[in-house]
């Protein structure tokens, strides 16, 4: 969203340019057009595709070997948790 709100914002290069109570235009639409690949059998998003304004690829995620086997913990979800490196 950062990167709609700079193309339609002159003045605007950064994030960083914006401060509290700046009136700035927002885009209605995110993107320009996203794709999202449903698995048939899980029926789960695997993948989603999404194209910038001038229609080309800003961010393709996808998702491959699920497992839903997985023994979390709370720390797991925490941004306190050391082994993410934040």
């Amino acid at each position: 969203m950062a990167y709609s709100i700079i193309e339609i914002n002159p003045g605007i290069t950064t994030p960083f340019d914006i401060t509290e109570g700046d009136k700035i235009k927002v885009p209605r639409h995110p993107c320009y057009r996203a794709y999202i690949y449903i698995d048939t059998k899980l029926l789960l998003p695997i993948r989603m595709g999404i194209f910038d304004w001038d229609n080309l690829p800003f961010e393709d995620i996808e998702y491959k070997k699920i497992n839903f086997k997985a023994k979390l913990k709370g720390i797991d979800f925490s941004p306190g948790n050391e082994d993410y490196n934040f």
